[in-house]
């Protein structure tokens, strides 16, 4: 029995095709884009924008992930000394941990990367946040 795909987007459409298809389908778009008038100094004016706010935010959101491991990494030290200058924990915490975090916000959490995230904060545990330019 025969059914009838439904393509809701373009792009649906495009990831159903062959990859002949596909690659037609961009020669014939670039095909197309020759034919408009174009100001070769615009267009790389405008790359060189994107490609430097491309990597802005890819630095950001480096930083921003330190700063998140960092505070993690703080607060399960401070759970496990609880005032103490050494902590005495049992590894049932970080599993116990590592499961809901990662029932709650999926992959990243699981309970080697916790220990890392923790190692992390003991290594540098005067940084307070990160720079970037």
């Amino acid at each position: 029995m025969k059914y009838l795909k439904i393509f809701y987007t373009k792009r649906d459409a495009l990831r159903h095709k062959s990859k002949t298809e596909r690659s037609h389908t961009k020669i014939k778009s670039l095909n197309e884009m020759s034919k408009l008038p174009h100001d070769p100094a615009l267009f790389s004016s405008i790359k060189e924008v994107i490609q430097s706010e491309k990597e802005k935010a890819f630095r950001n959101s480096n930083s921003i992930l330190l700063q998140m491991y960092w505070e993690i990494g703080r607060l399960i030290v401070e759970d496990e000394q609880k005032g103490k200058s050494k902590a005495v924990y049992g590894k049932s915490v970080l599993k116990t941990l590592s499961s809901q975090l990662t029932l709650e916000f999926g992959k990243g959490f699981d309970e080697s990367n916790l220990r890392n995230i923790r190692q992390f904060f003991l290594a540098f545990p005067n940084v307070t946040h990160c720079v970037t330019n």
